[in-house]
């Protein structure tokens, strides 16, 4: 019995994936499932506010691009950038909304895991500004 099930063991091992590699992200109680494919780099993540909900209404960029990111209504995204990053070396991704900080993050091909994925979550902070009246 011992035998067999190392037989069949290695049997998946070296069972032929042709180029269909599964990743499952789990965001919140939600799964979402990518595919490896050929030509894709993958950036994905979620975004909250600075309470730590989920912060849908928030635009996302790459800059120089003309590249739009649509946000979910849980704060959910993702990019497929690898177009981009073939023409550049690095990119600039950006979260901005008013009244918040804008965070950016620096992303490179060395970033992605083996499955051409890569995560980046953000929090994004209150920005405080002071108007101060000239005349009193």
């Amino acid at each position: 019995m011992k035998y067999f099930l190392l037989i069949i063991a290695s049997a998946m091992l070296f069972y032929p994936l042709e180029n269909k590699i599964k990743s499952e992200i789990i965001f919140g109680s939600k799964s979402v499932e990518f595919r490896k494919e050929k030509d894709s780099l993958i950036i994905y993540g979620n975004i909250k506010d600075n309470v730590g909900d989920s912060f849908k209404y928030v635009n996302v960029n790459i800059q120089n691009s003309n590249l739009k990111i649509k946000v979910n209504e849980n704060g959910d995204y993702k990019v497929n950038v690898f177009d981009l990053l073939n023409k550049k070396d690095e990119l600039i991704i950006q979260f901005s909304f008013l009244g918040f900080k804008t965070e950016k993050r620096n992303v490179k091909k060395e970033l992605f895991n083996r499955n051409n994925i890569l995560e980046i979550n953000i929090k994004m902070k209150e920005e405080i500004t002071i108007i101060e009246c000239p005349n009193g």
